[in-house]
C-alpha cells in the first residue's frame, strides 16, 4: 500500500492540513510547538494527529480509540473530514457530520450502499486490516512489550495476538460446543437404546410366556372335535359357531314357549266364539245387538291370527332345530373357558410380536444414530486437539521461531551488537553476550529495553508478513523514550537502514535522537487556540 497524500480538516486538533508524502524521502522528523502553553512546548501540539488522521482515513477509528463525538475538532460545528490518496489511483474520503465514506478507484466511485459495506470493500481492495496495518505502519512507545520476561503461556498468547490466529480459538470454541452437543446426543441415544433393548427383552419374555400359555391351553382341551376344528378354523370362528348354536337354542326355546302360549290363547278364543255364536236375539222380534256381532267377528279374526302365528312358530322351531342339529360342535363350559383364554392369549401374543417388530425397528435406527454420533464425536475430538495449543498453534509457533529469531537478532545487531538471542520451542529465550549465556534479570535496564524493542519490532514484522501487509510509510511515535544513549544511537542507525526502502516519520521527545537525525527532513506543526496546522 502506497500512501501519497493526506488532507485533513477539523480532525482532532487539526484545523486544515495537507501532507504530500511524495515530497519526503528517507527520514522525516515531525516537530511541534504548542503556543497555547506558556512557554510554548512540544507536548500537545498535535504531532500524533497526523498519524491518527491516516489511520482514521483508512479504517474509521483511531489508535487512541477516540469516541465519535471527540473526533471532530472541539471548535468545529461542521464535523471533520479526511482525504487519503493511495497507489496513485485510489482516493478515500471520510467525514463526520454528516457521516460519509466514499472510495474512488481509477476515477470511478465504487462506494457501496452503506459505510460498513464500503469499508469491507475497501479493506478487501487494499488487502489490509486494522491490526496488520498498524503492525506494519505505526510503531510507538505503547507497542513495546516485555516479551522476554513473560511466562511461556503469556508469550504464546502474545504470538497468537501478533499472528492474528484468534480465529483458531473461535473454531476451537465452536468445536467444543459441537462436541458437547454430539456427546449429549450420544449419551441420550445410548440411554434410549438401552431402554428399547430392555423393553424388547421384556417383550421377548412376554412372547415366550404367552406361547407357553397358548400351548398348555390347547393341550388341555377335552373335546377332540374342537381340537380338530382348531386346525381348520380360527378361534374367533369357533366361538362364533358356538355363539350361533346358543342363539339357535334360545330361539327354539322362545318359539316353543310362544307356541304353548298360543295354544291356550286359541282355545280361549274358540270358547268365546262358541259362546257368542249361540247367544240368542230378542224373543219377540229376533233382533241381535250389533256390538255382539262386532265382538264375534273380532274374536274370530284374532283366533285366525293366532293360528297363523302358531304355524310360523312351528316352522321356525323346525328350521332352527334343523340348523341346530347340523352344527356338529359340542363345547363344554371348561373348553369354552379354555377357548376364551386362547383367544385373549393369541391377541396379546400378536400385540407383543408387533411391539417386538416396532422395538426392533427403533433399535436398528438408534444403532445407526449411535454410530453417526460416535463418529461425529471422535471427529470433533480430533479437531478439538487440532485447534488446541498442542495442535495447530504449537505447529505454527514452531514454524515461525526461525523467522522471529532472525528478525530479533537483526534488530539486536543495531541496538546492541554484543548480544544474541535464541527463542526455543518451549518459548524460553537464551540470551548470550558474546559466548556467555546471560540471565535477562541481571541485565541493566537499558540492555533489557533494547532487547525488548528488538523482539517487539520482530513481532511487528511477523504480523505484517503473515498478513501480507506493507506500507510505503512508517510512523515511529516516541519509540525510544525508555532507551539509553547506546540504544538510541543504535536505533538511529536502524532507522537509516529501514529508510532505504521506506519513508519514515519520527515523533520524539529525545533530544539525543533529534541531534542524531539532524540531517533528516522536518515537518513542523504548531498549535494555536486549540487548532493544529503545518
Amino acid at each position: 500500500m502506497k500512501i501519497t497524500k493526506l488532507i485533513a480538516k477539523d480532525f482532532l486538533s487539526i484545523d486544515t492540513l495537507t501532507v504530500n508524502f511524495e515530497d519526503y524521502d528517507g527520514i522525516t522528523v515531525i516537530k511541534g510547538k504548542n503556543y497555547d502553553t506558556k512557554p510554548p512546548i512540544s507536548n500537545g501540539s498535535g504531532k500524533s494527529a497526523i498519524i491518527e488522521a491516516v489511520v482514521w482515513g483508512l479504517f474509521g477509528k483511531t489508535l487512541r480509540k477516540t469516541v465519535d463525538k471527540t473526533v471532530s475538532n472541539f471548535g468545529s460545528t461542521k464535523g471533520c473530514f479526511v482525504e487519503l490518496h493511495l497507489n496513485n489511483n485510489i482516493v478515500i474520503k471520510r467525514a463526520k457530520k454528516p457521516n460519509r465514506l466514499q472510495v474512488i478507484y481509477d476515477g470511478t466511485d465504487i462506494s457501496k450502499e452503506s459505510s460498513p459495506q464500503t469499508q469491507a470493500s475497501l479493506e478487501n481492495l487494499l488487502n489490509i486490516s486494522f491490526k496488520s496495518t498498524l503492525a506494519s505502519m505505526v510503531f510507538g512507545q505503547h507497542s513495546t512489550i516485555n516479551f522476554i520476561s513473560a511466562t511461556p503461556e503469556e508469550k504464546r498468547r502474545l504470538i497468537e495476538k501478533y499472528l492474528g490466529i484468534e480465529k483458531i480459538f473461535e473454531l476451537r470454541r465452536n468445536t467444543l460446543s459441537l462436541k458437547s452437543e454430539a456427546n449429549l446426543n450420544l449419551k441420550a441415544t445410548e440411554t434410549k437404546l438401552g431402554v428399547f433393548i430392555s423393553e424388547i427383552s421384556n417383550t421377548k419374555e412376554g412372547i415366550k410366556k404367552q406361547e407357553t400359555i397358548l400351548k398348555v391351553s390347547k393341550d388341555i382341551l377335552s373335546n377332540p372335535k374342537v381340537i380338530s376344528l382348531l386346525e381348520n378354523s380360527t378361534l374367533e370362528e369357533i366361538l362364533e359357531i358356538d355363539n350361533n348354536k346358543e342363539m339357535l337354542l334360545a330361539s327354539i326355546t322362545s318359539n316353543e314357549k310362544e307356541s304353548n302360549l298360543l295354544d291356550s290363547t286359541i282355545t280361549r278364543h274358540i270358547n268365546l266364539v262358541s259362546f257368542l255364536d249361540k247367544e240368542e236375539g230378542c224373543s219377540s222380534c229376533g233382533y241381535i245387538d250389533p256390538e255382539q256381532k262386532k265382538k264375534l267377528k273380532e274374536t274370530k279374526k284374532e283366533e285366525s291370527d293366532f293360528r297363523k302365528r302358531k304355524k310360523e312358530c312351528e316352522k321356525e322351531i323346525i328350521r332352527d332345530k334343523k340348523k341346530y342339529d347340523s352344527i356338529n360342535l359340542d363345547i363344554s363350559a371348561s373348553d369354552l373357558d379354555v377357548l376364551s383364554k386362547i383367544t385373549s392369549t393369541t391377541k396379546h401374543l400378536n400385540y407383543l410380536k408387533e411391539t417386538k417388530k416396532r422395538h426392533q425397528r427403533e433399535i436398528n435406527k438408534l444403532k445407526k444414530d449411535l454410530l453417526k454420533y460416535k463418529k461425529r464425536y471422535e471427529i470433533l475430538r480430533f479437531w478439538e486437539k487440532a485447534f488446541s495449543e498442542k495442535g495447530l498453534i504449537k505447529y505454527i509457533i514452531r514454524n515461525i521461531l526461525g523467522y522471529l529469531n532472525g528478525q530479533s537478532n537483526y534488530y539486536v545487531s543495531f541496538l546492541s551488537q554484543q548480544f544474541y538471542m535464541n527463542l526455543k520451542d518451549d518459548l524460553s529465550i537464551d540470551i548470550f553476550q558474546g559466548a556467555v549465556k546471560k540471565d535477562y534479570n541481571i541485565l541493566s535496564g537499558g540492555e533489557r529495553r533494547r532487547l525488548d524493542l528488538a523482539i517487539t519490532l520482530a513481532l511487528n514484522d511477523l504480523t505484517a508478513t503473515v498478513n501480507n501487509s506493507s506500507s510505503n510509510i512508517v510512523f515511529f511515535d516516541e519509540a525510544v523514550e525508555n532507551l539509553d544513549k547506546e540504544g538510541i544511537k543504535g536505533f538511529s542507525t536502524l532507522l537509516e537502514s529501514i529508510a532505504k526502502n521506506k519513508k519514515l516519520f519520527i515523533i520524539t521527545h529525545s533530544q539525543y535522537l533529534t541531534e542524531l537525525l539532524h540531517k533528516a527532513n522536518t515537518i513542523k506543526v504548531k498549535k494555536k487556540k486549540g487548532k493544529t496546522s503545518i
